[in-house]
């Protein structure tokens, strides 16, 4: 029983031994994934534990297996390269033990591991330092001291460890533990960050554990793998903007101090501020921007890190250490910072309150401006001052208004400064104290002047109205400052005046006719006196008494005669009364006619009548006096001849021996014959007339008469004033106006329309006439007007010519003052002379034409393509009227929604209209322009442009209607996905551009479009039209894909590659397009460090494996049979 039991024994032993056999000939490293590390520990952490043995002696740590066990046990990796310390790693051992395995038992372990330990390099220590580049900190390095590499006998272990130049094996020496040292100078390895100067540098010939002929292997036990942190950084940029608002008067740009404004940005305040004396707020604005950028990955271990783990974080696209990291956050913050910084905003300055003396104008106390980023706006706004209105009115001293013939208009005025006037803006005297700023003319009883500036003034009369005494009165007043928001303050003086009056006396006597001619004096005599305007009114002077409640006191009187026959009037108003007697003595004749007394002249003596019944002679005083203006002529002389009407004889006087029939004026206007003259008809006739004066050929029929009432001079002789009026000759200026108004429209053979303008009198033209001299008066040399005073307006009529006012003779100047609506006025000033011609022409006639440029309408229009502002050719627009287009004249031209022009722009996309349009003169709109047919491929813009035809003003030549028009181009969208050829996922966080080009060699390039790198995609928008699209730049890492995708719209849709494709709802298609991913190059000088794939070396190996197999199995089985 216990020998079968052993035969089945051995036989399974056999079976698993040939199996195992089997198994263990395979290779294994076809079937293992390729790993790069067993542990994540660092070759600079191996150099460290191992140092920590450095006080140790040789033995006591082991000999040189025993520090590496010991090192790498402590860190926990190599456990099937070195095996476990059997004794305690921390403790120091007996002299004459070792460690697990030997330097051979460690190769062999290390060869048949590499998931554990990697072959770096084998070779000889001479050669090291040409490979230095491969090696790195902790690298195990088994050396056999002869020149092969069979590792079956003694030999050395340790560590690699790099320092500076130099290239050391760290590890357990018969002089200690320390460096080795294998190569110096070496320039092109990893350097360690440790320390250098720790170590002492051995020389290169210490036996035995340094030969340069010595045989090495070098396994790399660790492979670290990247570890990834993140972080982010916030930046801060200020935006820093100089607002400097500037003020001055509107009127003369004086800078204005004083002025409180508030400082907007965006519509919020942030800070308030007062003009200095140069006109100047200054503030700035500041605001700290700031920004955290996106979280940026990188790499903690980079120097630590395999080629492969380098590849791996540059195929991650991360940073390799912080301080890279932080300097993209630092710089991406600090762009969005900056970006933030630099965007536009809108500055506003607003006036609150304003200088003393200006007026802040409700519609405009804010002005603003735009800056982008840092900088500076500068922005102005001026200030009216507050002007004054001065109101004068006049009245009667009595009653207000003016009484009998009296006139309180034409009164004339002086303004004068009462003190200094100052400029508000500065303070300058504008006028001095006394200084006359002005004059004005009663008109309506009221006066006013404005624009004045503020201060204190005087009015002062210069020149009464017709029947008034010049008002003495100074009347003083003040434009006082209210506050910034009355504009125009105002003052109202009322001066009153004292009409000019004056009275008569008379003396009622009845004579007897006899020869002893008894006179007696009458009393009890009544005489009605009434104001001549009153009697014309009412008819008679009876009527007119009936009515005297209506009349002032100066306007009217009743006298009665007293027991001497003597009566005095009352204080009368200025102008003619009319007498009458009403009743008298019993059995007496009264006067059967009335007549007329006048109040002429201020202080006038009292004037005397007496009324008798006898015949009775009278002298005669000679009077001529200007018709219209009633003044005595003086400046010439004037000579006549009596005439009886009765016989047609001439009076003759003889004055001592010389006889006398013509009569000449003096210097005082007037001429009194030397002796009387008898009662009768006579007819006063001018033989010469005065300068300046048409000659009277009519006469003056007068008479004297024992009825008539007679002046008497100081004697109490009767005089009978005749007075004969000449007219002075006027010159008047007759005033053509002419221009272009609308009167027909014709059509071209396209149906277009142009309006037709022809010339014709023109109304509403308003023409100054000024005095170009002093203007003397013919009468007495008085001056009528100064140089440069308006003397007359004239306003044209529809009518041919227009005619001025009667002036006096002189020199003017005439120019236009405004323009008749829709004309351009005339800035030329026309010399008018008015000269004497004879006395027989009574007006000299002069004529003034002023042809006026009308207005004109220009409309033109740019068409631009709204995204890339190109000019637009063959739009067609269609110019209509909105309203009926009339002539001149009324009649309807153009009826409403007509078509008056059609236009196509040009190659500049520009269009200029032709039909020369009519104004207007309301708010209303009375053309437009339509977009009537667009171009392929865009869409059609339906605004509706208005042209502005409303008349401008008199000092504008033409109104321009210049719009720039634009159309949306049609378009699409083509999303460009950027996928690597092996993942087809998007590559990210990687620049890549595209461009769009109009041929498919790409020699006309239309635009670059750049990736959007956080999600991996480059938008392109496509207009109409046949376009090719390639990639430009290749992200980082891949190479440059050669494909050419051709994009066509047009109105079937979006064709790629010839293909239509359907657009989503935003007329987007999304395609993919492919990048390969550059090799990793990694260099290699001819040592093995990964797997040899060998699959026929494997093949034989297991087939001889499995012959063995079989053999032994045969092999059993005939021993079996055998027993």
């Amino acid at each position: 029983m216990k020998k079968k039991f052993g035969m089945k024994l051995k036989k399974f032993l056999n079976a698993v031994m040939a199996v195992g056999i089997f198994l263990a000939s395979i290779p294994i490293t076809p079937f293992i994934t390729e790993v790069h590390a067993l542990s994540n520990v660092s070759g600079d952490k191996i150099i460290e534990v191992a140092q920590n043995y450095s006080s140790w002696g040789y033995w006591e740590v082991g000999t040189c297996t025993g520090l590496v066990t010991r090192t790498l046990n402590k860190l926990g990796i190599g456990t099937s390269v070195v095996g476990t310390h059997p004794y305690n790693i921390d403790t120091k051992q007996p002299e004459g033990t070792g460690a697990r395995y030997s330097p051979a038992a460690m190769y062999r372990n290390a060869m048949n591991h590499p998931e554990d330990a990697k072959l770096i390099w084998q070779g000889y220590i001479k050669d090291i330092e040409e490979n230095a580049h491969l090696f790195k900190n902790g690298d195990l390095i088994i050396q056999r001291p002869e020149d092969k590499a069979s590792y079956t006998g003694d030999g050395h272990v340790g560590f690699m460890h790099i320092y500076g130049k130099t290239i050391a094996n760290y590890g357990a020496g018969t002089t200690g533990i320390k460096d080795y040292v294998m190569a110096t100078n070496v320039s092109t390895i990893n350097v360690s960050s440790l320390n250098d100067t720790e170590y002492s540098i051995m020389p290169l010939n210490i036996p035995p554990h340094v030969n340069s002929m010595d045989y090495i292997s070098v396994f790399r036990l660790t492979e670290v793998e990247p570890v990834y942190d993140t972080l982010s950084s916030t930046k801060t940029a200020d935006e820093r903007v100089e607002i400097t608002f500037h003020k001055t008067d509107v009127e003369t740009n004086k800078p204005l101090s004083g002025v409180e404004v508030d400082f907007y940005r965006d519509g919020v305040k942030f800070s308030s501020g007062v003009t200095d004396t140069s006109g100047n707020a200054v503030s700035t604005s500041i605001v700290t921007h700031s920004s955290t950028s996106s979280p940026k990955t990188f790499v903690t271990n980079w120097d630590d890190l395999e080629d492969a783990g380098k590849a791996e974080v540059d195929q991650r696209g991360v940073y390799h250490s912080r301080l890279e990291a932080q300097a993209a956050a630092d710089a991406e913050a600090q762009k969005a910072a900056t970006q933030k910084a630099s965007q536009t905003h809108t500055f506003t300055v607003i006036e609150t309150k304003t200088k003393t003396k200006y007026w802040l104008n409700p519609d405009n106390p804010t002005v603003s401006d735009k800056a982008t980023g840092s900088g500076s706006v500068k922005v102005s706004l001026t200030n009216e001052r507050v002007r004054g209105t001065a109101y004068l009115f006049k009245e009667d001293a009595d009653v207000k208004y003016a009484q009998n013939e009296s006139e309180i208009d034409g009164a004339v005025y002086g303004l004068y400064a009462s003190s200094d006037i100052l400029d508000p803006a500065d303070n300058s005297v504008i006028y001095t104290k006394g200084t006359e700023i002005t004059r004005v003319r009663i008109a309506n009883s009221e006066a006013k002047v404005e624009n004045l500036y503020l201060g204190d003034y005087e009015w002062r009369e210069l020149t009464a109205g017709i029947g008034f005494s010049v008002d003495p009165t100074v009347h003083k007043f003040s434009l006082t400052y209210a506050n910034q928001n009355v504009k125009v303050v105002t003052n109202k003086t009322t001066s009153k005046e004292n009409v000019i009056v004056g009275d008569f006396e008379l003396e009622k006597v009845i004579t007897s006719g006899d020869e002893s001619e008894i006179v007696e004096k009458e009393e009890g005599a009544e005489f009605l006196v009434v104001a001549k305007k009153y009697v014309e009114k009412y008819g008679s002077i009876d009527e007119a008494w009936n009515h005297r409640n209506e009349f002032t006191e100066k306007e009217y009187d009743k006298l009665i005669t007293s027991n001497k026959g003597y009566a005095k009037s009352r204080k009368l108003a200025y102008g003619t009364f009319v007498v009458k007697q009403v009743k008298g003595k019993i059995d007496t004749d009264m006067v059967k006619n009335t007549w007329e007394f006048k109040v002429a002249r201020e202080n006038q003596d009292t004037i005397k009548y007496i009324i008798n019944n006898r015949n009775f002679t009278s002298y005669l005083k000679l009077v001529k006096r200007d018709k219209d203006t009633g003044k005595l002529i003086t400046m010439s002389n004037t000579s006549f001849k009596i005439k009886n009407a009765d016989t047609g004889e001439y009076l003759t006087q003889k004055v001592a021996d010389k006889t006398y029939d013509t009569w000449k004026t003096s210097d005082k206007g007037f001429f009194q014959l030397p002796l009387e003259v008898k009662a009768g008809n006579w007819i006063l006739e001018e033989i010469e007339s005065p300068d300046l004066y048409v000659i009277n050929t009519e006469g003056q029929n007068f008479k004297v008469t024992n009825a008539n009432i007679v002046e008497v001079d100081k004697d109490g002789d009767p005089i009978l004033t005749v007075t004969m009026y000449d007219q002075a000759v006027k010159g008047q200026v007759k005033v053509s106006k002419r221009g272009e108004v609308l009167t027909n429209i014709e059509k071209d053979e396209n149906g277009n329309i142009k309006f037709i303008y022809e010339e014709k009198s023109l109304e509403g033209m308003v023409v100054y006439i000024q005095a170009d001299e002093d203007i003397i008066d013919p009468a007495d040399g008085s001056v009528i007007y100064k140089k440069g005073e308006i003397v007359d307006i004239v306003t044209t009529t529809s009518e041919e010519y227009t005619l001025s006012n009667l002036l006096p003779l002189g020199h003017y100047i005439a120019y236009e003052y405004k323009a008749p609506q829709g004309m351009i006025i005339d800035t030329k000033k026309y010399n008018i002379n008015l000269e004497f011609k004879d006395n027989e022409t009574e007006v000299v006639m002069k004529t003034l034409s002023i042809t006026n440029k009308r207005q004109k309408v220009e409309a033109d229009l740019t068409k631009l393509d709204s995204d890339r502002d190109i000019a637009l050719e063959g739009v067609i627009f269609n110019l209509k009227s909105t309203k009926d287009i009339l002539s001149y004249d009324g009649k309807v031209l153009v009826k409403a929604g007509e078509l008056i022009e059609e236009g196509k722009t040009d190659a500049n996309g520009r269009y200029v209209f032709n039909a020369d349009l009519p104004l207007s003169f309301d708010d209303e709109i009375y053309f437009e322009i339509l977009e009537e047919q667009e171009l392929n491929g865009y869409y059609k813009n339906n605004e509706k442009l208005a042209v502005d035809t409303k008349y401008k003003g008199q000092n504008i030549e033409k109104i321009s209607n210049s719009e720039k028009v634009y159309n949306e181009p049609i378009k699409n969208y083509v999303l460009i996905n950027k996928v690597d050829d092996k993942t087809l996922e998007n590559i990210i966080s990687k620049d890549f551009s595209f461009r769009l080009c109009k041929d498919e060699a790409c020699k006309e390039v239309l635009d670059i479009y750049h990736a959007n790198i956080e999600d991996g995609t480059a938008l392109i928008p496509i207009y109409y039209g046949e376009w090719f699209a390639s990639e430009y730049e290749a992200p980082e890492g891949y190479s440059m894909s050669s494909e050419i995708v051709r994009i066509k719209l047009n109105d079937e849709g979006l064709f790629i590659n010839d293909k239509l494709v359907e657009t989503n709802e935003d007329l987007l298609y999304s395609i993919k397009y492919q990048d390969t991913l550059l090799p990793v190059i990694q260099e290699n000088n001819g040592v093995q460090t990964g797997y040899d794939d060998n699959m026929t070396l494997y093949l034989t190996i297991g087939g001889l494996s499995f012959a063995g197999i079989a053999a032994i199995l045969i092999s059993l089985n005939k021993k079996k049979r055998r027993k």
